[in-house]
């Protein structure tokens, strides 16, 4: 049997396959995001389940179970695809709560904290992404649908896996936005992007988070609340905002 090497043209070709399936953006990004961490994890080693159930023990140790087990699904998808189904393993069992205990929320104080680091730090950008995020309640990967447009309108369409919903944009949160926009000289399109243009991703995000969440004194598993989008109701709790 010929070994198992993942290859970058792999990868993209199964995402292609996704995009013909008409799978959402956001989830070909997040599904391509992941294979290539675990590409980056076998680091030309031959794919077996025993590889995979170790990677799986440590994304158990480094992300909550709703995270680790997307990676998973998207490399089990991956490898049904290619016909590898004996490398394909189990999800990690979680147990569905009927409440968001308060340690998975984040705090108003926190919230704050975080917000007047970034801006102290001159991080504008994350300043104004947080409180975008802590105000609509939206997910990180749905960043794309503030748009110059939605906050004229004051109202952002969101499109998440074929379902539409529409989130309203407070009147001061807008009032920020189009400040920045002007002085970022972005007249059309997404709001929240990198100087390149590209829309920003988790992993431009976590970088960024990490650096202020320590001047902030919150550890990881706290500003993780935010990139997760795990209970974002503490954070929408908090957004009583500061401006």
């Amino acid at each position: 049997m010929a070994k198992r090497i993942i290859t970058d043209n792999m990868i993209k070709d199964y995402c292609g396959e996704m995009h013909q399936n008409e799978m959402s953006s956001g989830t070909i990004k997040k599904y391509f995001y992941y294979l290539n961490l675990f590409r980056k994890y076998a680091d030309g080693k031959p794919v077996s389940k025993e590889l995979v159930i170790v990677w799986k023990d440590t994304l158990r140790e480094q992300f909550s179970p709703v995270t680790a087990n997307s990676a998973l699904a998207a490399l089990n998808g991956f490898f049904k695809w290619f016909g590898w189904e004996d490398c394909t393993v189990r999800l990690i069992k979680v147990k569905h709560r009927m409440f968001c205990p308060g340690q998975r929320e984040l705090s108003r104080e926190e919230y704050i904290r975080l917000v007047n680091v970034a801006r102290g730090e001159g991080n504008e950008r994350l300043s104004l992404l947080l409180q975008t995020v802590c105000s609509t309640g939206i997910r990180i990967s749905e960043l794309s649908f503030i748009t110059v447009n939605a906050v004229d309108k004051q109202v952002a369409e969101v499109d998440c896996k074929g379902k539409v919903r529409t989130v309203f944009l407070t009147n001061g949160l807008c009032r920020l936005l189009k400040a920045y926009a002007r002085k970022r000289n972005i007249i059309s399109g997404m709001i929240f992007v990198t100087r390149s243009g590209k829309p920003m991703d988790r992993s431009n995000i976590w970088r960024e988070m990490k650096q202020i969440s320590r001047k902030a004194g919150l550890i990881r598993t706290r500003y993780s609340l935010i990139i997760s989008g795990t209970c974002l109701q503490g954070c929408i709790t908090a957004r009583k905002r500061i401006w």
